[in-house]
């Protein structure tokens, strides 16, 4: 890359004046014929006459000359030439939108960022890119000096699928030197940090989408949105494994809602819709849900366990292996089961009003979160009231009395109420409900039986650890997205990228699932718009950068000079 340019380049146009001389010096007039005696008058004769001009040979003289200088001299300090500082460096911060309304303007996108890229990457000596997406949970896009490798990385590695988020995060995380360039690449204006320049490569657009899903055992419903002023009409059809069904028509008023609905063929599912400027909303794959299996074993007859058995989804009657996977028994019974379990004391009638222990106060755990316990009030609990071991984690206080805490030795999991809620009025608080549910859940998930399931992008599979298993391998038909140790099958999210994909746990299969999008603020173009706030940014950023010629007075004078000479040497040629 060369060092040097011209900061005003229009000064160049100063030029023309060249060959406006050489015509001028190419204009002669046309000599008229004279008799004369002698010839000795000749040598001092111009070649001049009254009777008009003519197109003649350049004739080569001072004054030509000089003013020819004068006019380059001129140009050359009208031009404004600068030389980059040696060893300057510029650091040019990219955050590429992530939302999937991006994926309507990508090729646009890239075309304006590699137009401004090639301009930017000649402000310095070196220019260092670093380029993020928007969606914080992404690995950084590409971090170098390399404006080719930078462009291929985005082009190949982004991929705008995500929810709508604010990009004022990303920047304040990644940081950069005070006077970097940071750039957001979008498809609409919207607020940004102060010093952040907007390139919005996106118009308003037609779009057609499905905007959500609601799909049971044997069926399956999908809301269509027409996000446009205009009526719209597409087909639609479903792909299973057996192949394609005939294509429906549907049609839409502006900004119309409709419900399409159909039974179930097989366990996975794609309902498309005929494509537009947005291919995301444009299919949703789904699977027939099926739980895991939770085979519930209960030892204490209570009217309070009623309810949860009622409510838990696919409770099974017996299970593959004979073993339960959640026993509900009083603490006396613990010791006899090794499995996962809830346990509850149990008391006689004593015909004593429940009264409130002491302040009640919930522990800082997953189960407990956004539960309300004021309400809460329990018998007081006798002399023999059981004590956590070290290992559990308390879960309720009744002031310095544990009240509920969880025991977990590997995938087995106990959670113990040392209270009996048939003696309190802890059945008639949601609280209690919600905690024996997300408990039955736990341990649903930790089960080894296969799962059916529905998810929405990068959500939470609600695996549990698994310590039996070597490694939980997330994978779809590209193969292998994640890999991980089989203590952090918790960590394992839904794929970005709507589809089917897999879990499996040493070969054995955990979940069968799909991902559908559903985000309708993304699906919605008609506020998308054009923006450049880089025009001219490129020679501001030069302008810093670089060193104007330090002789520019020194080439006016002489520009002058050489005009005066010009003047003066063809005053003395008249003269003679």
């Amino acid at each position: 890359m060369s060092g040097f340019f011209f900061s005003n380049p229009a000064g160049l146009w100063a030029l023309l004046g060249l060959p406006a001389i050489l015509a001028i010096h190419m204009l002669q007039q046309k000599s008229r014929q004279h008799v004369i005696s002698t010839l000795f008058l000749l040598e001092a004769a111009s070649r001049v006459s009254e009777a008009g001009r003519k197109i003649d040979r350049v004739r080569q003289s001072l004054p030509m000359w000089l003013q020819l200088l004068a006019v380059l001299c001129l140009a050359w300090v009208l031009a404004d030439p600068r030389w980059l500082r040696q060893g300057s460096v510029q650091q040019v911060i990219v955050v590429m939108d992530s939302t999937a309304s991006m994926g309507a303007f990508r090729e646009d996108a890239i075309a304006g960022l590699q137009n401004y890229a090639g301009r930017l990457s000649r402000t310095a000596h070196r220019t260092e890119w670093l380029v993020a997406e928007s969606d914080r949970s992404l690995p950084s896009l590409y971090q170098g000096d390399d404006t080719a490798e930078m462009l291929d990385a985005v082009r190949q590695d982004w991929k705008p699928l995500s929810a709508a988020m604010d990009p004022v995060p990303v920047f304040r995380g990644l940081g950069g030197a005070a006077d970097a360039v940071r750039i957001f690449v979008t498809d609409h204006g919207m607020v940004v940090p102060d010093g952040v320049r907007v390139l919005s490569a996106g118009a308003p657009e037609a779009n057609v989408g499905i905007a959500g899903m609601n799909v049971s055992e044997d069926s399956y419903e999908a809301t269509v949105v027409n996000f446009s002023t205009e009526p719209a009409r597409r087909q639609w059809w479903v792909e299973t494994g057996e192949g394609r069904s005939q294509p429906q028509e549907l049609t839409l008023g502006p900004q119309q809602m409709k419900t399409v609905t159909g039974a179930f063929q097989g366990d996975a599912m794609t309902l498309v819709i005929e494509g537009d400027a947005l291919n995301v909303d444009d299919r949703a794959t789904f699977v027939r849900p099926l739980p895991r299996p939770l085979h519930l074993a209960m030892l204490a007859d209570r009217e309070f366990l009623n309810p949860l058995a009622a409510t838990l989804e696919n409770v099974v009657d017996q299970p593959a292996d004979g073993v339960a996977t959640l026993l509900v028994a009083t603490v006396d019974g613990m010791a006899q089961f090794e499995g996962s379990g809830i346990f509850f004391r149990s008391e006689p009638d004593s015909g004593e009003a429940a009264n409130v222990l002491a302040q009640i106060v919930a522990a800082d755990h997953a189960l407990m979160r956004d539960l309300n316990w004021s309400g809460l009030m329990v018998r007081r609990l006798s002399a023999e009231s059981a004590q956590p071991p070290e290992n559990a984690q308390v879960l309720l206080w009744a002031g310095q009395q544990p009240l509920a805490w969880m025991e977990e030795s590997g995938a087995v999991k106990k959670l113990v109420l040392d209270f009996d809620p048939q003696r309190s009025n802890a059945p008639a608080q949601p609280a209690f409900a919600l905690l024996l549910h997300r408990f039955a859940e736990i341990v649903r998930a930790g089960g080894s039986a296969m799962v059916r399931w529905n998810f929405e992008p990068r959500e939470s599979l609600g695996l549990s650890a698994r310590d039996a298993a070597v490694s939980v391998t997330l994978s779809n038909a590209d193969g292998v997205l994640q890999e991980v140790p089989g203590h952090q099958a918790p960590l394992l999210r839904a794929p970005r990228e709507p589809g089917f994909f897999e879990v499996t746990g040493d070969g054995v299969m955990l979940i069968s699932g799909a991902v559908h999008f559903a985000d309708a603020r993304e699906m919605d173009l008609q506020n998308a718009g054009e923006l450049d706030e880089l025009a001219g940014l490129d020679s501001q950023l030069m302008d810093a950068q670089s060193e104007r010629d330090g002789y520019a007075v020194l080439w006016l004078f002489a520009a002058g000079g050489m005009m005066a000479g010009a003047w003066w040497a063809s005053r003395e040629r008249r003269v003679a």
